[in-house]
């Protein structure tokens, strides 16, 4: 009787797989009114595959936490959309010959502009997301390490 047995995927590798799947979970609900519905397929799949993939793989539970990178993107995408979009009430005035300027609530403002100021906090937020990821990731890793090395429980003798 032959045996096939198939190597355990690197511990590197389903983290990469749970944070792409996170990302393109990102990405259908980013884009929920345009093109979502279409990556929504595809997320399902790579969900099913991590999930599949995880389960066969000894010690893989840790990888989850690859979906932390998927959290920070989100988080930094927000932050990136919320520093570029201008004001709400803005009035631009130029002709051919003349540059154009904008104003908004009587301030002369560029609208192409980012407002750092704005995304700084995202930017952090998502720093920090990663930080505990990572973080968290090591630790769990350790747990499962030292959960499998413990003697298993037998009879008191």
């Amino acid at each position: 009787m032959t045996v096939i047995v198939r190597p355990a995927p690197a511990p590197w590798a389903l983290f990469a797989l749970w944070a792409l799947t996170g990302l393109v979970g990102v990405l259908t609900l980013l884009g929920m009114f345009s093109i979502g519905i279409f990556v929504l397929p595809v997320a399902v799949a790579l969900l099913v595959v991590s999930i599949v993939r995880t389960a066969h793989a000894p010690d893989g539970w840790p990888a989850i936490a690859g979906l932390g990178l998927a959290l920070a993107v989100g988080i930094a995408w927000l932050g990136w959309v919320l520093a570029t979009s201008g004001p709400s009430a803005m009035s631009c005035s130029g002709g051919a010959d003349l540059p154009t300027t904008c104003t908004s609530g009587g301030r002369v403002i560029d609208p192409d502009a980012v407002e750092w100021a704005t995304a700084a906090p995202w930017f952090a937020a998502a720093s920090v997301v990663v930080l505990l990821t990572f973080v968290g990731h090591r630790a769990a890793r350790r747990f499962v390490t030292a959960a499998g090395q413990r003697p298993a429980p037998g009879p008191a003798r």
